[in-house]
């Protein structure tokens, strides 16, 4: 009859330690399962993405993000250490901007972490800030900004 577990061994069980015997039989009794990788999917493909769903997701469209993607530096790396795309940079962000999702919510559709989600969304954040901060700052100092453009770009 097979055993169904290691501490079913009497020759092994003589050779242990206590320590290690309380070990197994922690991991027998909870069963610890491994978690699956995050980019078992695949990580972000904006190719493969549909484009409605890509609107729906990002509230852009696929060329408009790749335009976007020139002023944002090619890699993105988080305090972590993790270096991701520019292009991933701006998609979590724009994500994280156009819907309140948790974060749990978008480690499917990334592949990566929720803390890596985090973190690279607020590099990319910060870089938006010190590069084009200026720009917000003071909108009374764009000639091309004034009321009845203001009032044309409410309506839309």
């Amino acid at each position: 009859m097979p055993l169904t577990s290691v501490l079913e061994d009497p020759f092994l069980m003589g050779f242990l330690k206590w320590s290690e015997i309380e070990d197994l039989l922690c991991l027998e009794v909870f069963q610890y399962t491994r978690r699956d990788p995050l980019s078992r999917h695949g990580l972000l493909n904006i190719d493969k993405m549909d484009r409605g769903q890509f609107r729906t997701y990002f509230r852009f469209e696929r060329d408009d993000v790749r335009r976007l993607c020139r002023a944002v530096p090619e890699i993105v790396s988080t305090p972590q250490g993790v270096n991701i795309s520019g292009v991933e940079g701006l998609c979590l962000t724009l994500r994280r901007l156009a819907y309140p999702n948790r974060l749990r919510e978008l480690e499917p559709l990334f592949g990566r972490h929720y803390s890596v989600i985090s973190s690279a969304t607020n590099a990319v954040l910060a870089h938006i800030d010190s590069a084009f901060g200026h720009l917000l700052r003071d909108v009374n100092n764009h000639t091309w900004l004034d009321i009845a453009k203001l009032q044309l770009l409410s309506q839309v």
